[in-house]
């Protein structure tokens, strides 16, 4: 098992190292990366979270990726990795899961090809119907089939309504 994990925040990195040795994983023998993922390669500002436990729906601001929600405040410049460049050394990946708030459209489009050519699962959070909608017609156009789903949920909120609980879609590729 060769696993690949990309975060954004330096806090979020350091229990993605935590957690890999608490559960008998060498962190060292595998690829724990300080970036975003983004539809392509390139330089994003990622806010500095002051409790990094406490908040895991900041999105990251540049030009590489779409967010529905980003953070006020300072921030650092974290370098933005594409799927295709991620997943360059592998022949085949058996799972990717991609959560990156509100950019997973953007970011799946991009690397169409790649995704075709090596990945046989994709699970994906979803941020919102228009997203979930543009998913499934990017992935059912490709040929992917639809495993599961389950739609955010919203409930009012003031005069409009308020995104409580994330989506999830799950594709298989069935010519990998």
């Amino acid at each position: 098992v060769r696993l690949v994990g990309v975060e954004a925040s330096a806090g979020h990195v350091a229990f993605l190292r935590r957690h890999f040795a608490d559960n008998g994983l060498d962190p060292d023998r595998h690829t724990l990366l300080h970036g975003a993922v983004a539809a392509a390669d390139g330089w994003v500002t990622f806010p500095d979270l002051p409790d990094p436990a406490a908040d895991y729906g900041a999105a990251v601001a540049g030009d590489a990726t779409f967010a529905t929600r980003k953070t006020d405040g300072p921030g650092t410049r974290v370098r933005a990795y594409s799927i295709p460049t991620l997943l360059d050394e592998f022949v085949h990946v058996d799972l990717l899961h991609v959560d990156v708030q509100g950019a997973e459209a953007d970011v799946l489009r991009a690397a169409g090809d790649t995704l075709t050519r090596k990945v046989r699962r994709v699970v994906v959070g979803t941020h919102g119907r228009e997203l979930e909608q543009r998913l499934m017609e990017h992935f059912s156009a490709a040929g992917w089939l639809l495993e599961a789903d389950e739609a955010c949920r919203y409930r009012p909120h003031g005069d409009g309504l308020a995104l409580v609980a994330d989506g999830c879609q799950v594709w298989w590729n069935p010519r990998v």
